[in-house]
């Protein structure tokens, strides 16, 4: 487990380079007390001074993981590929490592790696419909 800024948790296999990134709560996020350019200031009037503490922290966990060798894994759209969600709701998103050990694992090390990694970060199960199964 890698704790990184702003709450996010990054669960890695190294040898199998797969990897979970648990995000946290977005009604967690901390507005930007100053969010747009005040009178006088050398952005364009309307524009965003800076980010939320959230967006801020998304950054910053992207930068870690890239010097660590490791990205988003992205769905069939290009966007992030979600993994689901864990029991108190964060959403858990799917990690590739550039520098696996092994250069070509199977698909049964990849399966076997990710139902370890989803265990460790607390992922519900899912039902075949992608929905989590309730908890209660």
């Amino acid at each position: 487990m890698l704790r990184l800024s702003g709450s996010h948790v990054a669960h890695l296999d190294h040898v199998a380079g797969c990897g979970l990134l648990v995000l946290p709560h977005a009604a967690d996020d901390v507005p930007d007390p100053f969010p747009t350019a005040a009178a006088g200031s050398t952005l364009p009037p309307g524009a965003r001074a800076s980010l939320s503490l959230g967006e801020a922290a998304w950054a910053d966990a992207m930068r870690q993981l890239d010097r660590l060798g490791w990205e988003l894994s992205e769905d069939d759209d290009g966007g992030p590929l979600t993994v689901g969600t864990t029991a108190d709701g964060r959403e858990v998103l799917a990690l590739y490592g550039r520098d696996a050990i092994i250069s070509a694992p199977s698909l049964a090390e990849i399966g076997a790696s990710f139902a370890a990694l989803q265990a460790a970060a607390g992922v519900l199960p899912t039902q075949r419909d992608g929905r989590a199964h309730d908890t209660v």
